[in-house]
């Protein structure tokens, strides 16, 4: 009767269980023990909250299995552990998700491991209340120090359970998934200028300071949800198979995933929030095959003391994905590593694929006296930066280090295969304050495209920048790459627009280097450049490539808008450089340049810059196989102020200016820009090489030019070093073959001033310099091809300049007996040749033909000739038509003393 009564009092007991497991209501917990222990675990239900007691202790370590493991709204799980334990460790061996919408609890400042391999779902109510850290997982195993294992499959004998520590999880494949649910955080920004502004919020999940909140499983996904670690770490991971290691820290754990075979995908949405803010040192990592935040969520980290601050690592084996802003629009989608005080910790990405849109962000800054962070990107694949937020608040995606206060920006650097910064997407440093900007590094093996503008009412263009807006001066910029091309409005360089100086830019680009077309409307041109627009220098510019292509507007400058000098350009292109065109509909040149510019009054009150301009322009570089301008197109430079304009070198094998296309060194009030043209072969047709000053009816003395080449062609085309105030420049040409068309000239006069100085030098034998009296000078020398056959007459010119008193006559009339031209660069120096006056006239006057064509004979001599075979100058640079039928050939004649007798 006794037995009988036992069994019943059983079969009540598990009924009773089974009762509540069943028809609890939503405030009650589900937590059921699975006896699998030594010491089996104990929950007792009292009110709202399950009391968990027993369980089986060794060393440090307190053990507990469980069947099921849930917690409803406003329930409680208190682990009753005693003061000894360093680490509870839970696991359910069922077949159920764990929901947790409750309160998880435990006594002082012992760890808390949760492993359910059919999933976890945290609440949006769910909570912590532990004094250590927390772990949370879809492992299948965890691992200790000594080797034994502690698994989430009930196994067929009682463990012997270890003193060791934890130091891993194990995974088997396809885990369940982790999720986090909330409201999302509140956070606020006054502007972009600002940091963040922090809420306490009650709910989410909340570990101590210096503790670790680590979410690891299989997909894991926060929807809304909030993780707080202040001063400690967030460690989200993703994982299928393989091993995840668990690394003492000072502030709890550091996981590692070097034995991890594959991974599953962590996804923040909803204004999701992981959070490590506080007096530093806060950390960040998450570990996935694709990460995406999208809607407002962040990773963040704000220093707010003098500790070193953590990192924000993110390590995905296919694609990081960050897109979009917050509800309301102000917030973006962002990685944050900010620090108020400290030094800021870096933000490090590990990726295939790196895609930031929709106004995301990814940011270091600082705003006091510590150094920001730094931002590294690798991306082995592509990295896209594209389109800005489409809310009423416009926020550019971009990848950002600055500061706004004394302490120096971080540096970026972005490793990436291919790279593409679109529709107002931005990559730069910055330095809002005193502190100097940091240097941004670009090393994309196989392409760069920067293209177009942010669509909306700003029009921002795309932009690869370092930037000074305060005292401190802007980084320098490396970009290294196979090919890089901006279009539509894309600028790439290096803008000084307070008192701090911009930084250097070196473009290194394998294959090419393309800059076409603006932004429609506004004409803000596809850049590369580094300008200043106050007090500070701007940046010097350097390029290195295979091809340029400048066209339909683009440009490539260094400049200045106010006091502040434009430094030097410099471009190197083995192959060839083609700067062609303007902007379609509109008369903004292509160009290559270093400028001074006067800015309208708009936006000189915009960038509040002075009315007066007394900055010098930079100097020009340029070396190439094959040089183009065309169609409207310039290389240039110019001073708009009270400054000088810089110098123009260029060295090529060839250059065919065309189509009013053109070299200008040019001031309005200062000393005209010299130019300097090395060259085997130039030709000019419809163009002009100019060294003016004093546009502006003032003083100024017009530059120097100088030419050196086998052959110099001109038609309808001017070489010209003129002033109006000021005295005329000097024009210096060597060469062995000059040839100009009736409509082109050469001319270095002053409307008021003195007239300058025109040497003409052939490389056959010694020159005679001619000597061009400012005072005497009334009329512009001039090289003509144009020939007369005269009936009767004795054809007695030869392709020479000549003349008196520096005035040479055309070559179409005759030349009185003992006429010479001597001219010399210094006004009032003489050249005295001692070589006697040689004589090239025929023996036998012949009938005049005007040449057609050029070639060279087999000792390199160059020789005009009617015939059209072999030629290396095209004739139609030479001559409409013949002066007649008859053949003529005549050798080049160098310029010198030209005698004549007398009939």
């Amino acid at each position: 009767m006794k037995k009988k009564s036992n069994i019943s009092f059983v079969f009540c007991q598990h009924l009773a269980s089974l009762f509540y497991v069943l028809f609890s209501s939503s405030a009650m917990a589900q937590i059921v023990p699975d006896n699998t222990l030594p010491v089996n675990s104990i929950v007792t239900p009292q009110g709202n909250t399950s009391n968990i007691t027993g369980g089986t202790q060794a060393g440090n370590n307190l053990f507990h299995s469980f069947e099921q493991f849930s917690l409803s709204t406003d329930s409680t799980a208190y682990f009753n552990n005693a003061s000894n334990v360093q680490n509870i460790i839970g696991r359910v061996t069922g077949l159920s998700i764990s929901n947790i919408d409750g309160l998880l609890k435990a006594n002082g400042s012992a760890n808390l491991f949760l492993i359910n391999t059919n999933g976890i779902i945290f609440g949006p109510n769910a909570a912590l209340n532990i004094g250590g850290s927390f772990l949370a997982s879809t492992a299948n195993r965890i691992n200790f120090a000594d080797g034994s294992q502690f698994s989430a499959k009930a196994p067929q004998n009682q463990p012997l359970l270890t003193v060791s520590v934890p130091i891993g999880l194990g995974f088997d494949g396809n885990p369940g998934v982790i999720k986090a649910q909330g409201t999302g955080h509140n956070l606020t920004l006054n502007s972009p200028f600002s940091p963040f502004f922090r809420t306490i919020s009650s709910n989410g999940l909340r570990v101590k300071p210096e503790k670790t909140l680590a979410l690891v499983g299989g997909d894991v996904t926060l929807e809304g949800g909030k993780l707080e670690a202040s001063e400690g770490r967030i460690e989200l991971g993703s994982v299928d198979k393989g091993i995840v290691h668990i690394n003492p820290a000072s502030n709890g754990w550091n996981l590692s995933y070097e034995d991890a075979v594959s991974f599953k995908n962590i996804q923040l949405s909803q204004q999701s929030i992981a959070d490590v803010s506080g007096f530093g040192s806060g950390s960040i990592q998450a570990q996935a095959a694709d990460v995406e935040l999208v809607s407002g969520s962040i990773f963040l980290i704000q220093n707010q003391g003098k500790k070193l601050s953590g990192d924000i690592i993110v390590n995905a084996s296919e694609e990081l994905r960050i897109m979009g802003t917050s509800r309301n629009g102000t917030i973006p989608t962002s990685l944050v590593n900010e620090t108020l005080v400290g030094d800021g910790g870096k933000i490090e990405i590990s990726a295939k694929n790196l895609i930031l849109q929709d106004g995301a962000a990814i940011a270091a800054k600082t705003y006091g006296v510590g150094r920001g962070g730094d931002v590294f990107v690798n991306a082995s694949a592509f990295t896209q930066v594209a389109d800005g937020s489409s809310s009423v608040v416009q926020l550019p995606s971009n990848i950002i280090t600055s500061t706004f206060g004394s302490g120096n920006s971080g540096n970026l650097t972005l490793v990436t295969k291919n790279l593409s910064v679109e529709g107002g997407g931005e990559i730069l440093t910055s330095t809002f304050g005193t502190g100097k900007g940091g240097n941004l590094t670009v090393d994309t093996p196989e392409s760069t495209r920067v293209i177009g503008y942010l669509l909306g009412a700003s029009q921002l263009s795309s932009t690869i920048l370092t930037r000074a807006s305060g005292s401190g001066n802007a980084g320098n910029l490396i970009l290294s790459t196979g090919i890089l091309s901006a279009k539509d409005g894309g600028i790439i360089g290096s803008l000084a627009l307070g008192s701090g100086s911009g930084g250097d830019v070196t473009v290194n680009s394998k294959n090419s280097v393309e800059l076409v077309g603006v932004v429609p409307n506004v004409f803000t041109p596809s850049s590369l450049a580094t300008a200043t627009y106050s007090s500070g220098n701007s940046g010097k510019l350097i390029v290195n490539t295979k091809k340029l292509t400048v066209r339909d507007g683009g440009i490539i400058n260094t400049s200045t808008r106010s006091t502040g000098k434009a430094d030097s350009l410099i471009i190197n292109a083995s192959d060839s450089i083609d700067v062609i065109g303007r902007v379609p509909g509109a008369v903004n040149p292509s160009l290559i340049n270093s400028s001074v510019i006067d800015s309208n009054k708009a936006f000189q009150e915009l960038y509040l810059l002075p009315s007066e301009l007394r900055g010098d322009s930079g100097s020009v570089t340029i070396n190439t196989n094959k040089l183009n301008i065309g169609d409207g197109a310039l290389i240039s430079v110019k001073n708009d102020g009270s400054g000088n304009a810089g110098i123009i070198n260029i060295n090529a094998d060839t250059i065919n200016i065309s189509n009013n296309g053109g070299l200008s060194a040019t001031t309005a009030v200062g000393q005209g820009g010299n130019i300097a043209v090395n060259s085997k072969y130039v030709q000019l047709n419809n163009a002009s090489i100019s060294a003016t000053a004093g546009q502006q009816g003032t003083n100024g003395d017009g530059g120097n030019i100088i030419i050196n080449t086998n052959i110099l062609v001109a038609k309808n085309s001017s070489i010209t070093a003129n002033a109006f105030e000021g005295q005329g420049g000097n024009i210096r040409i060597n060469t062995k073959g000059i040839f100009l068309s009736p409509d082109s000239k050469i001319t270095a006069s002053s409307r008021f001033g003195l007239n300058g100085t025109i040497q003409i030098n052939t490389l056959f034998t010694n020159p005679v310099q001619a000597k061009a009296e400012p005072e005497t000078i009334r009329a512009t020398p001039e090289i003509a091809s144009v020939c007369q056959g005269r009936s009767g007459a004795v054809a007695r010119s030869k392709l020479v300049i000549t003349g008196t008193n520096g005035l040479p006559t055309s070559s179409n009339d005759l030349q009185a007996s003992n006429l010479s031209w001597q001219s010399n660069l210094v006004p009032g120096e003489a050249f005295n040749n001692s070589e006697e006056p040689k004589s090239y006239l025929s023996e036998e006057p012949t009938q005049i033909i005007e040449a057609q064509a050029l070639i060279q004979d087999s000792d390199g001599n160059f020789i005009l000739t009617a015939k059209q075979s072999n030629t290396i100058v095209p004739n139609a640079l030479l001559s409409a038509s013949p002066c007649s039928q008859e053949s003529h050939v005549s050798r080049i004649l160098p310029v010198t003393k030209t005698t004549q007798k007398d009939d």
